[in-house]
């Protein structure tokens, strides 16, 4: 179990990097440039990704190791970006976030034995989630982030 907590460890800790390497060179007019095809822009897509670290995800994760089989809500995100005032904010202090995020969530997970990483949550929709599977739900959203801001930056530069 330690292998494969030092695997999951190694990729949470990766986005921030990912995040830097993608958008370094970028002005802000590119960072804020609309993209086709995104009702994103890119500035929009480093703050999404922040918050929802530690708005949904860190969040469910301390919900579920605290709380005995919590109910964890959905989220609806998608008024996050003027509500929030994304594009007012800078891609530095979104990538220092999730950084934070994932150093606060790599050594929560480190410590935890096998029985706690599958200790179990109640998602919105009925199904039963545990820890392990909440660590995936956040890669898997990585993963899409990934592709669509890579793709990103190839159309704005």
């Amino acid at each position: 179990m330690h292998q494969i907590k030092q695997i999951l460890i190694n990729q949470i800790q990766e986005m921030p990097h990912f995040l830097t390497r993608a958008v370094q060179h970028l002005s802000r007019e590119q960072l804020l440039q609309p993209v086709e095809g995104e009702n994103l822009n890119l500035l929009e897509h480093l703050w999404h990704v922040a918050d929802c670290d530690s708005d949904i995800y860190q969040l469910r994760i301390d919900r579920v190791l605290r709380e005995e089989l919590p109910h964890l809500e959905g989220v609806n995100v998608d008024g996050w970006p003027k509500d929030r005032g994304y594009t007012q904010r800078t891609a530095e202090d979104a990538i220092t976030k999730v950084a934070t995020c994932r150093q606060q969530l790599s050594e929560l997970i480190a410590p935890l034995d096998e029985a706690t990483l599958h200790k179990e949550g109640v998602r919105f929709n009925g199904k039963r989630t545990n820890v392990l599977e909440l660590i995936e739900t956040l890669l898997d959203h990585d993963r899409d982030h990934r592709w669509r801001i890579a793709a990103m930056v190839g159309k704005v530069t």
